[in-house]
């Protein structure tokens, strides 16, 4: 079985960021526990601040001292450890890297950070041979202390079956502790698989939960799982968190909301949903604000407007918007005629698998009246497996256009007789059917 990528990006080792809070928890505890705060403190905050300001080699420098101090405790010379192993990643130096964070739980076995952060150069091979199993073990250990980056790339390994078997209630467990600390991917993964449906039972209630309490917060992302979760329990309320994930900014609740208000035939409020989303890049919002500025389903019809729109998609290879604007290119609508232009956008949607796109090159290919453009044998390449695939009177009259286009009539007539005994309407298939009995192209 081919490996998935991970739902999200697995997070990296420890930052110099989360190395300072870690210093100041460290601090106090040392504090609570009565032991002298300096002179360790002091080295530690000095490496510490030389890393920030970019001097990671005066920081490792600074922490020198520690690793040979006879008295210094074995919890501190591992802390002292695990920060110079940060430092030497800092500079990719991965190999010095690993020895340090190895060198940190030989003195404290049960130090997390160091733990999450071996484990990262054991997934990754840096400085050490890719190793999945012991990273997996390593953020396991670290994660049962309650590490948050640790409990999030463990869940991701479960649920993927990286380093061991695939163990989705194993990863839903993680997920939902590094959610109850406050961890947003932690918790939208668990929402995911909650709205898929392969969360257990026992766990519904608890992450719905955690779902709400977040919504409620103003996490968009956390009310666009609940409308989905709600959906088949309650339309109003799924609804409800919808339009509440929308006006948090969620492009994709904004477009779904958009799809419930053009259904509900209120078309002027979908329109402008349509574009909140289109403007933040949501691709299926610009096809379908195009569609709507083009045609004027929604309100007003703008075809500037909608041609705008149908670039913007189009030059994300978005094959749907590519096959819109070639249409409007190939007659001239809204702007300057441009069927050469016309046919390289078809031809990249045609690429892409997009058999609308096909279909509309085999045709322009097979009856274009500029016969520099004409190309019957690429045409045949593309009808053929269309009409295989789905022998419609559309796609049998392109097929029979391109017979035509290459000279065969013949073929060109018995395509087309097919295509009018399969068509709803035949009449206007008759033009072709005569135009093939006198051996002549059907022109543009």
């Amino acid at each position: 079985m081919a490996a998935r990528h991970p739902p999200y990006p697995l997070r990296p080792r420890a930052s110099l960021g989360s190395a300072a809070v870690l210093l100041a928890l460290l601090l106090t505890s040392l504090g609570a526990a009565a032991v002298p705060r300096p002179p360790a403190a002091d080295y530690y905050e000095r490496a510490v601040s030389a890393a920030q300001a970019g001097a990671t080699l005066q920081g490792r420098l600074a922490l020198e001292p520690l690793l040979h101090r006879p008295r210094l405790s074995r919890e501190q010379r591992a802390f002292a450890y695990f920060l110079r192993g940060l430092l030497f990643y800092r500079d990719q130096l991965f190999v010095s890297a690993a020895q340090d964070y190895q060198r940190a739980l030989e003195f404290d076995p049960g130090l997390a950070p160091a733990q999450n952060a071996l484990a990262w150069l054991s997934l990754k091979g840096l400085g050490v041979a890719p190793n999945p199993r012991r990273a997996r073990s390593l953020y396991a250990r670290a994660a049962r202390q309650g590490h948050e980056e640790a409990l999030f790339n463990g869940a991701v390994l479960r649920e993927q079956g990286i380093g061991g078997p695939v163990d989705l209630a194993g990863a839903l467990a993680f997920y939902r502790e590094a959610a109850e600390q406050g961890h947003e991917p932690s918790l939208l993964r668990a929402g995911e698989l909650l709205a898929q449906g392969q969360a257990p039972e026992a766990l519904a209630a608890p992450i719905e939960a955690l779902l709400t309490t977040a919504a409620e917060a103003g996490l968009g992302e956390a009310a666009a799982l609940l409308a989905t979760l709600w959906a088949p329990r309650d339309a109003a309320q799924s609804s409800a968190w919808r339009l509440r994930a929308a006006t948090a900014g969620v492009p994709r609740a904004q477009f779904e909301l958009a799809a419930e208000l053009e259904d509900g035939g209120k078309g002027l409020e979908a329109l402008q949903w349509l574009k909140t989303a289109a403007k933040v890049g949501h691709e299926g919002a610009q096809r379908r604000l195009a569609w709507a500025l083009e045609s004027g389903r929604l309100g007003r019809r703008d075809l500037p407007e909608a041609l705008r729109w149908y670039a913007r998609a189009a030059a994300k290879d978005d094959p749907y918007a590519q096959t819109a604007l070639a249409r409007l290119k190939w007659t001239g609508q809204g702007l300057a005629q441009d069927q050469t232009g016309a046919l390289t956008l078809l031809r990249k949607a045609s690429a892409a698998g997009y058999q609308d796109a096909q279909r509309a090159l085999a045709w322009h290919l097979a009856t274009a009246a500029n016969p520099e453009l004409r190309d019957g044998a690429y045409a045949r390449a593309l009808a053929e497996p269309l009409a295989q695939a789905s022998p419609t009177a559309s796609h049998l009259a392109v097929l029979a256009a391109a017979h035509a286009a290459s000279g065969d009539f013949a073929e060109a007539l018995r395509w087309q007789k097919r295509a009018l005994a399969s068509a709803a309407d035949p009449q206007p298939l008759q033009r072709a059917l005569l135009a093939y009995e006198r051996k002549e192209l059907l022109l543009e």
